[in-house]
């Protein structure tokens, strides 16, 4: 059984940005972090949903970014 360490496991669901440790600049982290804050299982579910049906990855993306104000 893994040591308990307090925090939450990761589950399949999670997104985590991934970067070279010397890369990442403090613009790069607050998006990521903005991006974070508003991207729900549930939001996922419906930009995922919206791509299933045919809709381009980019320009739902793009709209879910404008309708957040992270774009």
């Amino acid at each position: 059984m893994p040591e308990y360490t307090g925090r939450r496991p990761h589950v399949s669901g999670d997104i985590v940005p991934l970067f070279k440790r010397d890369v990442p600049t403090q613009p790069m982290a607050d998006a990521c972090n903005a991006v974070s804050a508003k991207l729900t299982t549930t939001v996922l579910g419906e930009l995922d949903a919206q791509v299933a049906k045919g809709a381009d990855p980019e320009a739902v993306a793009r709209t879910w970014l404008s309708a957040d104000g992270l774009a």
